[in-house]
Protein backbone atom coordinates (compact mmCIF):
# COMPACT_ATOMS: atom_id res chain seq x y z
CA UNK A 1 0.00 0.00 0.00
CA UNK A 2 1.36 3.31 -0.93
CA UNK A 3 0.49 6.04 1.93
CA UNK A 4 1.26 9.66 3.02
CA UNK A 5 4.37 9.53 5.36
CA UNK A 6 4.27 10.17 8.83
CA UNK A 7 7.03 11.58 11.13
CA UNK A 8 6.64 8.53 12.92
CA UNK A 9 8.02 7.14 9.29
CA UNK A 10 11.08 8.53 10.05
CA UNK A 11 13.56 5.55 11.53
CA UNK A 12 12.24 3.52 8.44
CA UNK A 13 12.97 6.02 5.90
CA UNK A 14 16.35 6.21 7.82
CA UNK A 15 17.01 2.31 7.20
CA UNK A 16 15.48 2.43 3.76
CA UNK A 17 18.38 5.34 2.96
CA UNK A 18 21.01 3.19 4.20
CA UNK A 19 20.22 0.42 2.01
CA UNK A 20 19.66 2.21 -1.10
CA UNK A 21 21.74 5.76 -0.85
CA UNK A 22 24.78 4.08 1.29
CA UNK A 23 27.04 7.25 -0.34
CA UNK A 24 25.10 9.62 0.23
CA UNK A 25 21.89 9.17 2.66
CA UNK A 26 19.65 11.91 3.80
CA UNK A 27 20.44 12.86 8.04
CA UNK A 28 17.54 12.73 10.52
CA UNK A 29 17.48 16.20 10.44
CA UNK A 30 16.95 16.50 6.41
CA UNK A 31 13.80 13.75 6.67
CA UNK A 32 12.31 15.88 9.78
CA UNK A 33 12.38 18.70 7.57
CA UNK A 34 10.17 16.94 5.07
CA UNK A 35 7.63 16.99 7.11
CA UNK A 36 7.71 20.72 8.09
CA UNK A 37 8.34 22.06 4.60
CA UNK A 38 5.28 21.84 2.85
CA UNK A 39 6.82 18.76 1.00
CA UNK A 40 5.38 15.26 0.20
CA UNK A 41 7.10 12.22 1.06
CA UNK A 42 5.08 9.26 0.35
CA UNK A 43 6.01 5.18 1.22
CA UNK A 44 5.38 1.80 0.06
CA UNK A 45 4.27 -0.54 3.55
CA UNK A 46 3.82 -4.03 3.56
CA UNK A 47 1.74 -3.55 6.95
CA UNK A 48 4.79 -4.69 8.83
CA UNK A 49 7.87 -2.35 7.45
CA UNK A 50 8.17 0.83 4.88
CA UNK A 51 9.91 -0.66 1.93
CA UNK A 52 10.03 2.07 -0.65
CA UNK A 53 9.74 6.10 -0.63
CA UNK A 54 9.34 9.08 -2.69
CA UNK A 55 10.01 12.78 -2.21
CA UNK A 56 8.67 15.45 -4.14
CA UNK A 57 9.05 19.65 -3.93
CA UNK A 58 6.79 21.34 -5.80
CA UNK A 59 6.80 25.16 -5.94
CA UNK A 60 3.63 26.59 -8.37
CA UNK A 61 4.03 25.07 -11.71
CA UNK A 62 6.97 23.28 -11.18
CA UNK A 63 7.57 19.64 -8.94
CA UNK A 64 11.37 18.34 -8.40
CA UNK A 65 11.72 14.67 -7.41
CA UNK A 66 13.93 14.87 -4.61
CA UNK A 67 14.58 10.98 -3.57
CA UNK A 68 12.93 7.92 -5.17
CA UNK A 69 13.98 4.06 -3.82
CA UNK A 70 12.87 0.51 -3.19
CA UNK A 71 14.06 -1.80 -0.74
CA UNK A 72 16.39 -4.03 -3.11
CA UNK A 73 15.14 -7.03 -2.04
CA UNK A 74 11.86 -5.37 -3.27
CA UNK A 75 12.96 -4.26 -6.72
CA UNK A 76 11.85 -5.26 -10.21
CA UNK A 77 7.92 -5.70 -8.85
CA UNK A 78 6.53 -2.53 -10.52
CA UNK A 79 6.75 -0.42 -6.42
CA UNK A 80 8.72 2.58 -7.84
CA UNK A 81 6.68 2.93 -10.87
CA UNK A 82 3.57 2.76 -8.08
CA UNK A 83 5.55 5.59 -6.28
CA UNK A 84 5.92 7.66 -9.62
CA UNK A 85 2.28 7.84 -10.04
CA UNK A 86 1.00 8.57 -6.77
CA UNK A 87 3.95 11.71 -6.93
CA UNK A 88 3.24 12.37 -10.31
CA UNK A 89 -0.60 12.90 -9.36
CA UNK A 90 -0.11 14.56 -6.01
CA UNK A 91 2.29 17.05 -7.93
CA UNK A 92 -0.77 17.46 -10.55
CA UNK A 93 -3.34 17.88 -7.98
CA UNK A 94 -1.32 21.22 -6.40
CA UNK A 95 -1.03 22.66 -9.28
CA UNK A 96 1.99 21.39 -11.23
CA UNK A 97 2.20 20.86 -14.90
CA UNK A 98 5.87 20.06 -14.75
CA UNK A 99 8.28 17.74 -12.98
CA UNK A 100 12.15 17.97 -13.05
CA UNK A 101 14.77 15.69 -11.46
CA UNK A 102 18.62 14.82 -11.67
CA UNK A 103 19.81 11.69 -11.80
CA UNK A 104 23.74 9.52 -12.29
CA UNK A 105 24.12 9.27 -15.85
CA UNK A 106 25.28 5.50 -15.25
CA UNK A 107 22.11 4.32 -13.40
CA UNK A 108 20.40 2.24 -15.62
CA UNK A 109 17.44 1.03 -13.66
CA UNK A 110 16.53 4.61 -12.36
CA UNK A 111 17.00 6.32 -16.39
CA UNK A 112 14.67 3.30 -17.37
CA UNK A 113 11.92 4.34 -14.82
CA UNK A 114 12.21 7.62 -15.50
CA UNK A 115 11.79 7.11 -19.11
CA UNK A 116 8.91 4.94 -19.06
CA UNK A 117 6.73 7.25 -16.84
CA UNK A 118 7.29 10.39 -18.66
CA UNK A 119 10.44 11.37 -18.37
CA UNK A 120 13.07 12.82 -21.06
CA UNK A 121 16.41 14.20 -20.98
CA UNK A 122 16.85 17.82 -21.53
CA UNK A 123 20.32 18.74 -19.91
CA UNK A 124 23.62 17.30 -18.32
CA UNK A 125 25.25 18.60 -16.00
CA UNK A 126 29.35 17.38 -16.44
CA UNK A 127 30.67 16.46 -12.92
CA UNK A 128 28.38 17.17 -10.94
CA UNK A 129 28.66 14.19 -8.33
CA UNK A 130 32.53 14.12 -8.90
CA UNK A 131 34.57 13.93 -11.39
CA UNK A 132 33.22 11.21 -14.53
CA UNK A 133 29.77 11.33 -12.58
CA UNK A 134 27.52 13.27 -14.67
CA UNK A 135 23.64 14.61 -13.86
CA UNK A 136 21.57 13.55 -16.33
CA UNK A 137 18.66 16.53 -15.77
CA UNK A 138 15.06 15.13 -17.20
CA UNK A 139 11.50 16.59 -17.28
CA UNK A 140 8.04 15.74 -17.59
CA UNK A 141 4.91 17.05 -18.62
CA UNK A 142 2.62 16.08 -16.12
CA UNK A 143 -0.05 16.46 -18.31
CA UNK A 144 1.06 13.80 -20.42
CA UNK A 145 2.29 11.54 -18.40
CA UNK A 146 -0.98 11.24 -17.28
CA UNK A 147 -2.64 10.64 -20.42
Amino acid sequence: MIRAAEIADVDALLLLESECFANNPWSRGLWAAEFTSGRHVFVADTGERVIGLVAVRTSGAESELLRIAVRPQHQGRGIAASLMEVAQANARSVGASTMFLEVEHDNVAALALYGDTGFRTVARRNNYYGTGRHAEIMTCDLQEASA
